[in-house]
């Protein structure tokens, strides 16, 4: 190309130019990738803000919204493709392994960090299954360097929790979806979802019904993308703050548990081997006025297992 324009006659000066609009063209696409659940994503620009910056050592998804198609009529789920439906009938998505695309087909006018989060939670569950790591329907926060995963049913307080913590200074990683490569946590979309009443206590931007709930989203600093696993928490509900450690019988059941996936982990001597972390049981009363205690004593209990304090 270059020796075509100077036949031409285009100077070196406009050649400069032009090599400095490419560059910055280049950069600008480079710019429109981001890295979240320990992916790099492509194909979200509008929702930059809730990633981490790029980072090409992670496994490319590249997604795409679809105006055509038809709609799954169950799930699919193989080990080179998958097919499913949204949450809330919001739509569909189909997964493929190799190359690592996501082509979602949407029934509203939802924005690339709504589809960010929740709407690509499931694939990127399914694209890191298929990677090999385990993924969780979990929470983490970070204490000291290192990472805590938090575990619960639906109604357990999880997000509630994590908005506390936040609050009171702690990084959050994720808060639905956790993403392990052996025990190296990856952090999710820099933001938590929370119900009304929650939102009452700590703010945020509402985002009407998306998917099946009413959401008020409580956007996060970034935190750091990735932090070694500790160990887990396990919120429940009682008449005092208090923190206990989980009977060693017990916490297979709470780790396999909260696996996102039916199929379970690839390597289940592995999750094994995340269910001999420490677990602690985190007891408090349903009243936002003891949030504030269950945060310290949580803290107190986590600084306990190692990164100093």
């Amino acid at each position: 190309m270059e020796l075509n324009l100077l036949c031409c006659g285009i100077s070196d000066a406009t050649l400069a130019g032009l090599h400095a609009s490419e560059e910055i063209a280049l950069g600008e696409r480079r710019s429109s990738l981001g890295s979240v659940y320990g992916l790099r994503i492509q194909g979200l620009d509008a929702a930059a803000r809730l990633m981490q910056p790029d980072d090409d050592t992670l496994p490319l998804l590249e997604v795409r919204r679809e105006t055509t198609g038809e709609r799954p009529h169950v799930t699919e789920l193989d080990e080179w493709s998958a097919a499913f439906g949204l949450q809330g009938d919001s739509g569909w998505v189909r997964l493929s392994r190799e190359p690592l695309r996501a082509q979602l087909r949407l029934d509203g006018p939802y924005n690339d960090e709504q589809v960010l989060h929740p709407f690509l939670a499931m694939t990127a569950a399914i694209s890191n299954w298929w990677i090999g790591r385990h993924v969780l329907h979990a929470g983490a926060f970070v204490v000291d360097g290192g990472a805590w995963g938090v575990l619960g049913a639906k109604e357990a307080g999880k997000s509630s929790l994590l908005a506390q913590l936040a609050t009171d200074g702690r990084a959050v990683l994720c808060d639905d979806l956790l993403v392990l490569d052996g025990q190296l946590a990856h952090a999710g979309p820099s933001c938590i979802d929370l119900r009304p009443g929650a939102a009452d206590r700590f703010g945020g931007e509402p985002l009407g019904v998306v998917g099946v709930r009413e959401r008020i989203r409580l956007r996060l600093p970034r935190s750091d993308s990735r932090a070694v696993l500790r160990g887990w928490i396990v919120p429940t509900w009682g008449s005092t703050v208090g923190v206990t450690a989980q009977p060693v019988r017990d916490r297979l059941k709470s780790v396999l548990g909260n696996y996102a996936l039916y199929r379970g982990p690839r390597d289940p001597a592995a999750a094994i081997s995340l269910a001999s972390l420490p677990v602690l049981v985190l007891t408090r009363p349903k009243d936002w006025g003891a949030m504030s205690d269950a945060s310290a004593a949580l803290l107190r209990a986590t600084r306990g297992f190692g990164g100093g304090g």
